[in-house]
């Protein structure tokens, strides 16, 4: 069901980027001079932690303008993996392609920038890196800046990236849009983690169960990365209880086939006997019939309740 798994890597730049079309304009205005064979503005981007689109629209940006203009290098280092200037330096030599034959240990940091094209501001650049830090911090004014600040996206923005991105990635009717809100409603604004959810679903979820504390369906993870495969009856089984285990303690499932369902409410139990049989070629699309039996302990005075019900 998965068409184009890239596109759910933390690394993928998508073709147009939706609700940051002031924040595209600014820092494409700042880098515009560079297409003239002149410098752009230094460009500082802040945001909240995660996933807000920072990283997502610099190499959107940055790729229109290598598109558009011959001859411009880009660059990528996230201080997160290395915040020293020779870690900084030699992770920009390298993802730039200047400084391939530089080792990180051992070399030099004047050794980075003598690698580096000349730019207009390439002598104070270097000289920075020379200056006590008090001096620095004097000096890096001059330099002259361009400030991007991103908010979070809201939940509507959210819902919009969501579904533009599960269009990039999965088969049409995989997901529901009621899904699509629930995932956007738990990510809170954080779009990697909400892109995050279509990979790896969030926990007591499945297109079967509802929650009765937000009322949203969602998807099951078989559903998701077995496409079209048998399912055994361990396996059923197995994830039928990893549900009623992972409920929280107020919460209550219920399991629904056209008009028929049946509502469980932990922290009762349950145990499951489950029957499946596969209808239709082995090596291709069929039918999965699932007949499972609940038994759980339904009253406080130890009363026992149990439901059938199958599911196609």
């Amino acid at each position: 069901m998965i068409t184009v798994a890239r596109a759910l890597e933390t690394t993928y730049v998508p073709k147009d980027l939706e609700h940051r079309e002031g924040q595209i304009s600014q820092l494409a205005a700042a880098l515009e001079p560079i297409s003239d064979g002149m410098s752009g503005e230094h460009s500082l981007i802040f945001g909240p932690s995660g996933w807000g689109g920072k990283t997502t629209l610099a190499k959107y940006v940055v790729r229109k303008l290598r598109q558009e203009s011959f001859g411009v290098r880009r660059a990528y280092w996230n201080c997160m993996s290395g915040s020293s200037k020779t870690e900084v330096l030699h992770g920009l030599a390298q993802d730039s392609g200047i400084g391939n034959h530089l080792s990180r240990d051992g070399t030099a940091t004047s050794t980075f920038l003598g690698a580096f094209c000349d730019t207009d501001d390439h002598d104070r650049r270097r000289r920075l890196f020379r200056e006590p830090p008090a001096r620095r911090t004097r000096e890096i004014p001059l330099l002259e800046w361009k400030t991007l600040r991103f908010r979070k996206y809201t939940h509507e923005e959210l819902v919009d990236i969501l579904l533009t991105r599960i269009d990039a990635v999965l088969r049409p009717g995989v997901i529901s849009v009621d899904v699509v809100e629930y995932i956007a409603d738990i990510a809170a604004g954080d779009a990697g983690e909400a892109i995050g959810h279509i990979e790896n679903p969030p926990p007591h979820t499945a297109s079967l169960f509802t929650h009765t504390s937000r009322k949203k369906p969602c998807m099951p993870e078989e559903v998701l990365f077995e496409t079209e495969s048998r399912q055994d009856r361990a396996a059923i089984a197995d994830y039928l209880r990893q549900v009623a285990d992972n409920l929280e303690s107020d919460a209550s499932i219920t399991l629904t086939a056209g008009d028929q369902s049946v509502t469980m409410d932990p922290p009762s139990q349950p145990t499951f006997e489950v029957k499946a049989e596969r209808e239709g070629p082995t090596d291709g699309p069929g039918e999965l019939s699932i007949e499972f039996e609940l038994e759980w302990d339904e009253n406080d005075d130890g009363g026992d309740g149990d439901g059938d019900l199958q599911i196609e």
